[in-house]
């Protein structure tokens, strides 16, 4: 039988999916965090808010939608964060978005 997931263990692992698809795309909306771990919008919303605490996501602000990774940026507070799932600095490659 599989030991239930504390709830900070199941943040986490939840955590390291968005975080994949942040890097990996270079942006993020509530509705990719939803899709991506299978959550409501207010779980999602807590996911959001925790990527722009970290200093990853701009802030919301006016405009609606995706929210974008913010480059060179990344405090060593938040490479503290990014180690904890397994990314190096020097090796994360971001997807370049256009406006």
């Amino acid at each position: 039988m599989r030991q239930k997931l504390s709830p900070e263990d199941e943040f986490n692992m939840n955590m390291d999916e968005v975080v994949k698809v942040l890097l990996k795309e270079g942006k993020i909306s509530n509705s990719a965090v939803q899709k991506v771990i299978e959550v409501g919008f207010d779980k999602a919303n807590e996911y959001m808010d925790k990527l722009e605490e970290y200093g990853l996501i701009l802030p919301l602000g006016s405009k609606r939608g995706a929210r974008k990774l913010i480059p060179n940026s990344i405090s060593s507070e938040v490479r503290e964060i990014l180690s904890k799932y397994g990314y190096n600095k020097d090796e994360i490659e971001v997807k370049q978005n256009e406006e």
